[in-house]
């Protein structure tokens, strides 16, 4: 790949969506780590991707004593950025364009029950001295407890979340409760080029 040709030819601006408390200048090698705008559209299947691979790896999962991450997915482009020596730019006319990066969670939720009516279990009485609550056949029934009888089914669903934790709950028939869970999530990073999508979503 040519990087170096690559940046020449865009004057950059970036917008990151990472955390600003998160460092976005280059972790260790620039070469690698720059490189990380190019392959990440591919999926690092690129001939030539392995070493940004790694740079991208070392940069989302270095943190500090407290677990709280160092780096952002990609360095700031400023830092990769290279002035032309020919002045290529302006020599081919070549139009600006404005390069970025997004993180977010892509929320897997399920599908969940929510009880649309509910019954009561009884239990037998034979003392009748507190009264009955129901009373068929002759005998005294005590209410014990509800059980949903019936539910309505949300459907399953994904959406982009900027955040991982996204609780549900849901119930079935004869259950006496909720249960509450937690939908599964995916890291998704993708890089823009004048706010379009290139390549294909990242997922780690």
């Amino acid at each position: 790949m040519n990087l170096k040709r690559f940046i020449a030819l865009s004057l950059i601006a970036l917008y990151s969506s990472a955390t600003l408390a998160i460092s976005s200048g280059i972790r260790s090698n620039k070469d690698n780590e720059c490189a990380i705008w190019l392959c990440l559209p591919t999926g690092f299947a690129t001939d030539g991707c392995s070493s940004a691979h790694s740079a991208y790896i070392s940069r989302i999962t270095d943190v500090n004593h407290h677990g709280t991450r160092k780096y952002t997915d990609l360095p700031d482009f400023k830092y990769c950025e290279e002035k032309d020596p020919n002045n290529l730019q302006s020599t081919v006319n070549i139009p600006k364009s404005e390069m970025s990066y997004v993180t977010y969670y892509e929320i897997k939720m399920p599908a969940y029950n929510t009880a649309t009516r509910w019954k009561w279990i009884y239990k037998e009485e034979s003392n009748r001295q507190y009264g009955c609550d129901k009373v068929e056949n002759n005998r005294c029934y005590k209410r014990l407890y509800q059980v949903v009888a019936a539910v309505s089914t949300t459907p399953a669903r994904t959406f982009q979340s900027s955040t991982p934790t996204h609780k549900y709950k849901t119930i079935n028939i004869g259950e006496r409760f909720y249960t509450e869970k937690t939908a599964p999530y995916s890291s998704v990073s993708e890089v823009r080029v004048d706010g379009k999508t290139v390549g294909e979503r990242y997922y780690r």
